[in-house]
């Protein structure tokens, strides 16, 4: 076990022993870094090449850190276990996340506490749906009537979104007219009934500590749809770049019309892919973790975020990470943290998604999933 504030080399050269004295079993605990992508990078590094070197054995790891000054505490996982690290993100990657080929099994009870606690980013948990339950809800979608879906800059959305709404009692009946809407054709059309069961079914199976459901709205108890379907159009500019705390601060309007008591500085974000982009439409994200104070000058600058103190963080000069699930596959990331954006899209084919956020009760017992 090595502890203590410390020179960073030295900390790895004597992980790397330790992992040669103890059969292949090394530990790092308390370790303090002031980057704590920077020090993740390097252990991940310094983990890959062990593998290679086959010195891990039947291990894998993961990290948690807290931001700024990081305490990265040792995770050890079953090398057989559902959750693996397969996903290649490069030698040099600041991000951790993992693929769930299995997402409905009992192993990944804790996932959602994961997410929260920073020890993971995210993960792709693969094929929620079959590509036959993919066909069969586009082919909803494209029946649907499109005086039903909302525009917006880069497509359309259904259900109207939860941003809607405002103080107005009749404002919020007409909003959730549109959610009664959606909850008719979950009991009509089988595909809408199955797509939201399954999402559902995978939330409350990584989030197992939680009491999982959708909030309500305070004047008319009408329950918040839990996802929307989007559509992202080619050469519309995708979504911007952002985080969901910074766009829960910009908005505190809305929470406050909400019942419960909703924690807003922790927010998860999930999509399931529908249909990909024929290029383009991944999701970014980058190496900047949102703090109070952080602002963009318009919300449709993607060249530069403005720190605390005023000064421009450039997002083309940061690590990246793109991500590009396939029609089926449900990512889930810590987007409230984790600044990021889904490109642009190219070609004839537009992006279709159901997706929606993830906020946890104040008193961190429930966990409410919407959109």
């Amino acid at each position: 076990i090595i502890s203590g504030i410390g020179d960073r080399k030295i900390h790895l050269q004597l992980f790397h022993q330790s992992l040669k004295w103890n059969d292949g079993v090394g530990l790092l605990a308390d370790t303090h870094w002031h980057n704590p992508r920077s020090a993740r990078c390097d252990i991940d590094t310094l983990l890959k090449q062990a593998r290679g070197a086959n010195t891990l054995k039947n291990n894998v790891w993961g990290f948690s850190t807290q931001v700024k000054k990081c305490t990265y505490n040792c995770a050890k996982f079953d090398e057989n276990s559902i959750m693996q690290s397969n996903i290649n993100l490069g030698e040099n990657s600041p991000f951790n996340f993992f693929q769930l080929e299995e997402p409905f099994h009992r192993d990944n009870s804790a996932i959602v506490e994961q997410i929260k606690k920073r020890e993971i980013d995210g993960v792709i948990a693969k094929s929620i749906l079959t590509l036959q339950e993919v066909a069969e809800v586009k082919s909803f979608l494209s029946d649907l009537q499109e005086n039903l879906y909302m525009t917006t800059p880069s497509g359309k959305i259904f259900p109207k979104p939860f941003a809607v709404i405002n103080g107005e009692r009749a404002n919020q009946d007409a909003y959730a007219e549109y959610v009664a809407l959606l909850d008719n054709y979950k009991l009509k059309h089988a595909s809408i009934h199955l797509i939201f069961k399954k999402l559902n079914e995978f939330i409350s199976n990584v989030a197992s500590k939680y009491k999982v459901s959708s909030p309500t709205l305070k004047l008319n108890k009408c329950t918040v749809a839990e996802g929307t379907f989007r559509y992202l159009y080619p050469n519309k500019g995708g979504l911007y770049v952002h985080s969901g705390n910074y766009f829960q601060e910009q908005n505190e309007f809305f929470y406050s019309m909400l019942e419960e008591d909703i924690d807003m500085d922790n927010q998860l974000s999930y999509f399931i892919v529908l249909q990909n982009a024929e290029q383009g439409g991944e999701l970014t994200l980058y190496d900047l973790i949102w703090e109070k104070g952080q602002v963009k000058d318009t919300p449709l600058n993607n060249e530069f975020v403005l720190d605390k103190e005023g000064k421009k963080i450039i997002i083309k000069d940061l690590i990246n990470l793109k991500l590009r699930p396939q029609p089926g596959d449900l990512l889930m990331f810590y987007g409230g943290y984790i600044w990021h954006r889904v490109e642009d899209i190219e070609g004839d084919t537009p992006r279709i998604t159901l997706g929606g956020f993830l906020n946890f009760s104040k008193d961190d017992k429930e966990l409410y999933y919407w959109s």
